[in-house]
């Protein structure tokens, strides 16, 4: 059995002193997993510095291997329906709900719904509102 969605986070002045925490932590959740029957799946596991631009430029990524595998690093990540990235700005999230909101709407445009007359939109309302409001509140 796999345990899905589980983040750490970890801070510190240095990468060196991030990579050691991080590594510990891995460790310890999985030898966590193993004592409660799960799983973690290293392929899917990612890793994300998360600072300034500044910082970020004249630094270096993260360097987190867990046995024979590197842990892949990582611009951006979906927690939880929200898109985060290494700058927390909200941008990518953005990006990512604009591109999501058209294709759910085509899908209507595409469907006999679309052609309903006027005396029928209470009906759409109720259609459409769950749909649009799921992408931007997840």
């Amino acid at each position: 059995m796999y345990a899905d969605d589980t983040t750490q986070d970890v801070s510190g002045k240095s990468i060196d002193v991030i990579e050691t925490k991080l590594r510990a932590d891995l460790l310890n959740s999985m030898k966590w997993m193993e004592k409660n029957k799960l799983t973690m799946n290293l392929k899917k596991t990612q890793c994300m510095l998360i600072s300034t631009e500044q910082r970020i430029r004249n630094g270096r990524d993260l360097s987190i291997k867990v046995g024979e595998t590197i842990i892949e690093n990582v611009n951006s990540a979906k927690l939880l329906g929200v898109v985060i990235d290494r700058f927390l700005s909200w941008s990518t999230h953005t990006e990512a709900l604009t591109k999501n909101c058209p294709v759910k709407l085509e899908f209507y445009k595409e469907s006999d719904l679309f052609c309903l007359t006027k005396r029928h939109s209470k009906f759409l309302t109720l259609l459409f509102s769950p749909i649009l409001i799921t992408v931007v509140q997840f």
